[in-house]
């Protein structure tokens, strides 16, 4: 299902070549092994997690699934405008691409 939310604050990522605007608490899968976002503690707080949601940093890299790739985060941003974001709720497993990126996906806790 597709889910539209609307949202004041998010993140700019500036990836070696191409860049993403994205809520901060979106977990990407990342070099270290693990998911990561802007906003960790919201991350965990909010959404279901099997795992704890890690920092995402300048420097980590993203996974490009179907380019079999990584790329690198040069800057995280912060953008203030309201805006409707979307997501995508999934009957089955918990991540999904976006813009060539490995992201998950977010089940609120309540």
């Amino acid at each position: 299902a597709l889910v539209s939310v609307p949202h004041t604050r998010f993140v700019k990522l500036t990836f070696s070549d191409r860049e993403i605007i994205t809520t901060e608490d979106h977990p990407f899968w990342i070099g270290r092994s693990c998911w990561a976002s802007v906003h960790p503690y919201k991350s965990n707080h909010n959404y279901h997690q099997e795992t704890s949601v890690q920092q995402l940093k300048i420097g980590d890299k993203v996974f490009l699934p179907v380019e079999n790739k990584w790329i690198e985060v040069m800057s995280i941003e912060v953008v203030s405008q309201e805006q409707v974001m979307h997501t995508i709720e999934l009957e089955s497993g918990d991540n999904f691409v976006v813009n060539g990126i490995l992201v998950k996906t977010e089940k609120r806790k309540w």
